[in-house]
């Protein structure tokens, strides 16, 4: 009879104990990484509004830098030339309120994405 409470006991430990320490272990990594994921969102959303208050078409430059250049703080390729605002500015040098800087009759976007220079 003993023998048989001592395997009921020991059955019952293994079952409800260790189970729950298991089962409490398993929800703890569940909750730490729920409350993980709701801080990314959260820093997320927080970057996606600060981008949006400072750059609203996202092309890379401020809205005030676009202001001061005079193009479109709305729209990523003032010039619809097929080269975002960014591009012109900083990379290429070409001119955001010209869709043909070099005024040959191509644009800006055919003769880089052809390996052209958009300057000459």
């Amino acid at each position: 009879m003993f023998k048989k409470i001592g395997i009921l006991l020991v059955a019952g430990l293994v079952l409800f104990g260790v189970g729950c320490k298991k089962s409490d272990n398993a929800n703890d990594a569940q909750s730490e990484a729920a409350r993980l994921q709701a801080q990314k969102n959260i820093e997320f959303e927080k970057t996606m509004q600060s981008l949006t208050v400072n750059d609203r078409d996202f092309d890379g430059l401020s809205n005030d830098e676009e202001t001061n250049l005079g193009s479109n703080p709305d729209d990523p390729d003032t010039d619809s030339d097929g080269v975002t605002d960014y591009d012109e500015v900083k990379n290429y040098k070409t001119n955001i309120l010209k869709a043909d800087t070099d005024g040959d009759g191509k644009s800006d976007g055919y003769e880089i994405r052809r390996g052209l220079d958009p300057l000459r």
